[in-house]
């Protein structure tokens, strides 16, 4: 029989970089607030058993009947998240059903993740107990500090991490077992990384990009546009 597997959506963050005037993860994009479309691939998937989705304090109501408008036979439940990405996880961790084994976080600010990647990280954390996606930079990678080039790294060794990244429940409590982190987290590997915990590395998507600046949106809309997934 197949784990209990919950979804851990993370769209609590200001998005200021974005300069839309209200935070990225709720700015319409072909009539859907962005964070929509990471719940409908976790939706297509068909590997999660529920979704918890994390939202900044104000906005649970407006996400619920965002939600509403979906068709899909998983819960998907709204909470109130954290001011920072790790306060979101924790407080994400106590919402899920106390039956599920792995949870899957994603940022919701990433709208492109296909149903094939969520799966194919879903299978390797089934395996290893902890998988992330990973694309390999096309470019010359440097050192820099100050202003100036210090040297070039070679980038076969250098990977860049996506969400989602899927992990034990058991191994994931673990780290915030003491509440969440004090210093700045950007991704959840870094804590299991800590541990000594074996990460399984997969292949990510390159349009699996995470929304950031304001032209990232043109982008976006493009893809969508020439898309027949949505």
């Amino acid at each position: 029989m197949r784990p209990k597997i919950t979804a851990v959506i993370l769209a609590a963050g200001r998005g200021e970089r974005a300069g839309k005037g209200l935070p990225k993860q709720f700015v319409s994009v072909l009539g859907s607030p962005l964070f929509i479309y990471s719940v409908k691939a976790f939706l297509s998937a068909g590997v999660v058993d529920e979704i918890i989705v994390l939202v900044p304090r104000g906005w649970v109501v407006y996400s619920e009947k965002e939600l509403k408008r979906l068709r899909g036979n998983k819960p998907v439940k709204v909470f109130t998240g954290g001011h920072r990405r790790q306060d979101s996880v924790y407080k994400g961790l106590l919402h899920i059903s106390e039956d599920m084994e792995y949870v899957v976080i994603h940022d919701a600010v990433r709208p492109l993740v296909t149903p094939g990647l969520i799966v194919r990280t879903v299978e390797g954390a089934l395996t290893c107990g902890a998988c992330v996606p990973v694309v390999m930079p096309p470019d010359t990678v440097k050192e820099v500090g100050r202003g100036v080039i210090k040297r070039t790294i070679p980038r076969e060794r250098i990977g860049l991490t996506q969400t989602p990244q899927a992990f034990s429940c058991k191994i994931l409590r673990k780290v915030y077992q003491k509440g969440p982190p004090r210093r700045p987290v950007t991704d959840d590997a870094q804590l299991i990384e800590v541990i000594g915990k074996r990460i399984k590395a997969i292949p990510g998507e390159r349009m699996n990009f995470k929304v950031t600046w304001r032209e990232d949106f043109c982008v976006l809309e493009a893809h969508l546009k020439r898309s027949t997934r949505f």
